[in-house]
């Protein structure tokens, strides 16, 4: 079957027309693909040169930095130097890297506060009159004035709580006195201290507020601890009942005591000093015993 050529034509030019009209569809697509691709890699474009530009900001503001810092250094350096010429205990003001370490050149060493807490510092922490050593005062940051201030309330309060010690002794009769001390041949005398339920309790807690007031809660916490044993004797916190005190003056100068408390006796003999035994605020109960001397006078 032939098909006419009229026919085929118009077909033809149908068919071309649709191709034309589609590729025209995809080419416009295509274009605004490219177009989007190229916003995008100016868009990144950009944004690396905003980097670059960030990047070089920062680089000479870095440089601007370390250059000041570096001038900072020189000048606290030669500050360091001057302070020292003027004052040389300046340097070793700051502790060292890892403390605490020895540095020979150093005249101190640093300890923490927990290292300190452990050390026996209990033999230098007060003199006979209840007052803190200056050692301990140095230690715990304290000048001479605000020690002073300190000192001057511990030493009232410990004179207050012997004076009323003092007011309790009872001296004893010879036939009272421990035989020990009634056959001897020298000159003899004893007191008996009655003292009142809670008394020494009452004082010491007086005592360890005036550390807290002054030194506050941690120092004055790092001093209890360590004088524990010393506020104990001194304020008699274990003591239970009356306790006895008798002395005896031997011919050659030394002399026997005896002390009773508790039920517990305790003796000394041929002793060259009775002030090192028997508290400095009863020795005057002894007066006759030491000879009349100063009770802070050596033997003779």
């Amino acid at each position: 079957m032939r098909i006419s050529s009229a026919l085929i034509w118009p077909a033809a030019a149908v068919v071309l027309l649709s191709f034309s009209f589609h590729g025209a569809i995809r080419l416009r697509s295509t274009r605004r693909e490219i177009e989007s691709l190229a916003r995008s890699i100016a868009d990144v474009r950009q944004e690396i040169a905003d980097a670059e530009s960030d990047r070089k900001n920062r680089h000479r503001e870095l440089t601007v930095a370390s250059n000041q810092a570096q001038r900072l250094q020189g000048a606290a350096n030669q500050a360091e130097v001057l302070l020292v010429e003027a004052n040389p205990e300046s340097q070793w003001t700051t502790p060292p890297d890892g403390e605490p370490r020895w540095v020979p050149a150093s005249p101190y060493i640093w300890l923490s506060k927990e290292t300190l807490s452990g050390l026996p510092l209990a033999p230098i922490l007060f003199n006979d009159s209840g007052e803190l050593s200056a050692q301990i005062g140095g230690i715990l940051a304290l000048d001479d004035q605000q020690r002073a201030q300190l000192n001057a309330k511990l030493a009232r309060l410990l004179a207050d709580y012997r004076a009323a010690e003092a007011a309790n002794v009872k001296p004893l009769t010879l036939a009272s006195l421990p035989l020990e001390i009634a056959n001897s041949n020298g000159p003899k005398a004893g007191i008996e201290i009655s003292r009142t339920p809670g008394e020494g309790l009452r004082y010491q807690q007086s005592f360890l507020a005036a550390l807290t007031e002054s030194l506050g809660e941690q120092r004055s916490a790092l001093i209890a601890e360590a004088a524990k044993e010393w506020l104990g004797k001194t304020f008699n916190i274990a003591e239970v009942g009356p306790t006895l005190w008798a002395v005896a003056r031997n011919p050659n100068g030394s002399f026997d005591c005896v002390r009773r408390s508790g039920g517990v006796t305790t003796q000394y003999t041929g002793i060259p000093k009775i002030e090192a035994y028997v508290p400095a605020h009863f020795l005057p109960f002894f007066a006759e015993v030491i000879g009349g001397r100063p009770p802070n006078e050596p033997n003779p």
